[in-house]
């Protein structure tokens, strides 16, 4: 699907709603829709390209090539950076996954319940000993 488009000398990008908007009227929030669609894996995120002649509004023109460059880049860049996402908090996931059924105060059982390994949360008793010596 295209999400940035040129047409009639304009820059316009496709918005949650699927309307076609003026470049200079995107929003953060459009901003980060984008950056959604990018980053699915399902979804087919497509551009226009620019050339220097295709967009006749400065305006339009800076916001629509400076938008283009950092999405083509992501694009470029798509497998690697959701390889990098995945295992920056692959380790956390599977510290805080759940090891085993726990049992709720009611009696129930509940899968929900993350057990967690409280040893490495161990606080570390300061002595005088312990104090650094140089500030």
């Amino acid at each position: 699907m295209n999400y940035l488009k040129i047409s009639n000398g304009k820059g316009s990008f496709r918005n949650k709603d699927g309307e076609y908007k003026e470049i200079d009227t995107i929003t953060k929030e459009d901003i980060l829709y984008l950056l959604d669609e990018a980053t699915d894996s399902t979804s087919n995120f497509e551009m226009d390209e620019i050339t220097d002649d295709s967009i006749k509004n400065e305006a339009h023109k800076i916001i629509y090539k400076s938008i283009y460059s950092k999405f083509s880049n992501l694009l470029n860049n798509k497998k690697q950076f959701l390889d990098e996402c995945d295992g920056l908090y692959k380790d956390a996931l599977q510290k805080y996954k759940p090891k085993e059924e726990v049992m709720t105060s009611n009696g129930s059982s509940s899968d929900n319940i993350a057990q967690v390994d409280v040893s490495s949360f161990k606080s570390k008793r300061i002595t005088p000993s312990t104090y650094p010596t140089e500030v």
